[in-house]
């Protein structure tokens, strides 16, 4: 009882952070309004019950034995209160969403919100839909889409808040993905998108300007990006800068970024949580010399804050940034109103505002490891410091940089095995030196900015950036290149869970002490290992067949447990770099050996040639799960010698095809793959004929992957 009242005792962080208490059931309620979406009526009848009760209950008088109840009335109102939120905020709530519209014909006027990028022959932005134009008169619609701009001759641009008319069908985004590939669907999702738009240049046109607040920092932006190229830094080097300082990341190349990622840095280059901290360090430190009187604490909060929120905008406030913007302005506030900053409460506060901002941020991977990162460091820093110290101050500084690596690591690397089926094992020397030098470099990059057109000083702080930011890339392509620096870890959501669960015990041990907590962590490691193992086994006699979302030839793989065939040559491999990185995703994604290669051409052979666990012969590929057949122009696939259907006929490689053809191909097969070599008037043919007569049938070309379980 004496520990549930001291403020200083294990539980001290929980009870000074009354905004974790109700920002926590509050999410709750969110996700369930997210994943059980509930009509608005149903809900708002819930919140009224709810507040009436929960009212009555706080007023009523209540012994101290059973002041328990007001809390958990409040923890219930708090839920249904995050149901109610998300209904009402939920993409497809309102009548006018895209969702609900039926004829998806343009024209449309749409408002730039945020440009994702801008090419030499196109533009990639989210927008926000007002209008569709029908007839002679406006519609009023709502909803977001991601939108492709063709750029013509004259190299059109947009802006953020730019209202453009674009006629173009708006298309749903349910492209499947490569097994392992990048789930475009599911990411558009997490943001309550749900369509898209493909424009030519003659197609689009800018027709006026909504002004947002971060316009007022575009001209500097392009500024400073122009004179970032003016200056005698290389391309590496200057991409670096841009990404650290601007969070533009264009010019920087694949082998950079591939570097960060399996180095376990990547975080660096994106601008977010610990850019905001650095610039937040730096600020409070330079306004630390004030004092502590209340003029003064409020002069430096207000500077403070101004330089946070025009640092937000410079970079373009991207969600990221805007999450730590906010959690640093909360941590600001508390100081200028002396009192004690909680980190813990300042966090859940701020996670509290992102959330009723914008509810499906809160499924968002940027978001949920970015929050589980801060959570880490705030809950197991301390903890971990006290295991070791020091007199040296060298060494203390570098043990500080390895705690808040670890701590952050500690409640990031569940969801990122889930994620992203790989580990980075050196994560922890790499951050240790590439974070540092990243700090530098924020800074550095900050004076270059200002700074680089003073003689003499300009010269000096490029070449401490040149030097800075080639050992940056040389430590990062360093680690990323030590034996095992990324390997393949598969963890499904179970295990993931019960990973959070390891962590949240061995962490309670190291906070409150607590020696019975041990047998606890005894037993989620066995159960951990007892679902691992059980994975593995499924994995060793998993099947699936794919053809993969290529744009121009055929490539298919045939899986069976661990070993698997694809269905390409050594020379397409080796020359098509994206062919390459979708084979070596879904090795990862699924922890399969080497695949064994199968030429197109060795279908032709009237022998059986063998690759990994397959067979082929003359147009006819099988394994002990699949029968597939390839029918092209050089192939007369004939039926199954015991009459059953093959699970899958490839249509590929042909520029006609009658009714013949097409009655032929209903008789063999389940379902029908058209390959993306196919003319469209072949595939239009096909898709008609394999509708009519309800076969089903999957165009690579419009649907993307295609994949089947065994």
């Amino acid at each position: 009882m004496n520990d549930l009242v001291n403020l200083k005792g294990p539980w001290s962080p929980i009870k000074r952070a009354p905004m974790l208490r109700f920002t926590v059931p509050l999410l709750v309620g969110v996700v369930i309004g997210l994943f059980l979406p509930m009509s608005l009526r149903h809900a708002a009848w819930a919140l009224a019950v709810q507040t009436v009760l929960t009212i009555v209950l706080l007023f009523l008088p209540t012994a101290m034995k059973d002041r328990w109840r007001r809390g958990l009335a409040i923890c219930i109102w708090s839920i249904v209160f995050g149901l109610v939120w998300t209904s009402l905020r939920r993409p497809g709530s309102t009548a006018d969403h895209l969702v609900h519209t039926t004829d998806l014909k343009g024209p449309w006027v749409l408002r730039v919100e945020h440009v994702n990028g801008v090419k030499e022959h196109l533009i990639r932005a989210d927008v926000a839909v007002l209008a569709q134009v029908v007839g002679d008169s406006l519609q009023q619609r709502d909803g977001l889409a991601m939108v492709t701009l063709m750029r013509g001759a004259e190299a059109q641009h947009v802006l953020a808040g730019d209202i453009v008319v674009v006629d173009a069908p708006v298309e749903v985004i349910d492209r499947t993905s490569d097994p392992g590939g990048f789930d475009r669907k599911a990411w558009a999702a997490t943001r309550g998108i749900s369509h898209e738009l493909f424009a030519g240049a003659a197609d689009w046109r800018v027709v006026g300007h909504q002004a947002k607040w971060t316009m007022l920092f575009t001209d500097m932006r392009d500024g400073i990006a122009r004179w970032l190229a003016g200056s005698d830094l290389e391309v590496p080097e200057r991409a670096l800068v841009k990404a650290l300082v601007l969070g533009q990341r264009d010019e920087l190349d694949g082998d950079q970024r591939g570097a960060f990622v399996r180095s376990g840095t990547i975080h660096v280059l994106a601008v977010s949580g610990m850019h905001v901290g650095l610039i937040y360090a730096i600020l409070t430190f330079m306004a630390g010399a004030g004092g502590e009187r209340t003029k003064a604490r409020w002069l430096r909060g207000l500077l403070i804050l101004l330089a946070l929120w025009c640092y937000a905008g410079l970079t373009g406030a991207s969600p990221s940034v805007l999450r730590a913007t906010v959690m640093f302005s909360l941590f600001t506030l508390s100081n200028m109103l002396s009192q004690r900053t909680e980190h813990l409460n300042s966090l859940f506060a701020a996670a509290l505002v992102l959330v009723l901002w914008e509810p499906t941020m809160l499924l968002q991977a940027s978001f949920q490891l970015s929050f589980l990162a801060v959570l880490g460091i705030i809950l197991f820093y301390k903890p971990l410091e006290s295991l070791w110290s020091t007199d040296s101050w060298l060494l203390a500084k570098v043990w500080s940089l390895a705690i808040v690596s670890i701590a952050a690591q500690l409640f990031t690397t569940p969801l990122s095995l889930y994620l992203f089926k790989a580990f980075p094992v050196w994560f922890l020397p790499a951050n240790i030196v590439v974070v540092t030098a990243a700090g530098f470099a924020v800074y550095g990059g900050v004076a270059l900015i200002a700074l680089y057109k003073i003689p003499v000083i300009g010269a000096l702080l490029t070449l401490a950036m040149t030097i800075l930011l080639k050992f940056v890339g040389i430590t990062t392509s360093f680690f990323a290149n030590l034996p095992l620096a990324y390997p393949a870890l598969r963890v499904d959501g179970v295990q993931a869970i019960l990973l959070y669960v390891l962590v949240s015990v061995v962490g309670l041990w190291l906070i409150c002490g607590w020696k019975w907590i041990r047998p606890v962590a005894l037993v989620g490691c066995l159960a951990f290992l007892s679902t691992w193992i059980n994975g593995m086994n499924e994995r060793d006699h998993q099947a699936s067949f794919a053809v993969y979302d290529t744009r121009d030839q055929l490539c298919a793989s045939l899986v069976e447990g661990r070993q698997w065939t694809v269905l390409t040559s050594e020379e397409e491999v080796a020359n098509d770099p994206y062919l390459r990185t979708r084979i070596q995703r879904h090795q990862a994604a699924e922890g399969l050996e080497e695949p064994a290669l199968l030429p197109q051409a060795a279908l032709y052979d009237t022998l059986l040639v063998e690759a990994g666990p397959s067979l082929a012969a003359h147009g006819l590929w099988r394994s002990e799960h699949f029968a597939v057949a390839i029918l092209d122009k050089h192939l007369d696939v004939g039926p199954r010698p015991d009459g059953s259907l093959y699970d899958v006929l490839i249509v590929t490689g042909i520029s006609w095809v009658g009714p013949e053809d097409m009655e032929r191909i209903a008789s063999l097969a389940q379902r029908v793959v058209l390959a993306p070599d196919l003319k469209w008037n072949v595939r239009n043919k096909l898709n008609e004929f394999c509708t009519a007569r309800k076969l089903a049938v999957h165009d690579i070309r419009e649907s993307g992957a295609f994949r089947l379980e065994g």
